[in-house]
């Protein structure tokens, strides 16, 4: 689910790290599962996502762009204020929501 969400960007996106950096604009995030359900039998997966989303310069066209595809699916989000990533040398914006899944 996370890779159609994220994939329509343009931009490269990877779980948890690159092995080298990018040069441009990238995408990274974190999937943190819980599996839940009745005595025995898991159905229900909650997945609680970090995607931090790092900038070369303010990119307010790629946040609203990942923000349209996060409303277009009805997920409520949390987005971080932009700050200076002195090690990464670009900005980074985090947004944070959870999607559950019943099967």
């Amino acid at each position: 689910m996370i890779k159609n969400i994220l994939k329509p960007l343009g931009v490269p996106v990877k779980e948890t790290m690159f092995d080298r950096t990018p040069t441009g604009d990238y995408i990274v995030y974190m999937d943190d599962v819980t599996a839940d359900g009745s005595d025995y039998e898991n159905r229900i997966y909650t997945h609680d996502y970090t995607v931090e989303v790092y900038e070369k310069k303010a990119n307010p066209t790629l946040e609203a762009a990942l923000e349209a595809e996060l409303n277009s699916r009805g997920i409520k989000w949390t987005k971080q204020s932009r700050y200076w990533v002195t090690g990464a040398d670009r900005f980074q914006v985090i947004y944070e929501f959870t999607i559950i899944i019943k099967t």
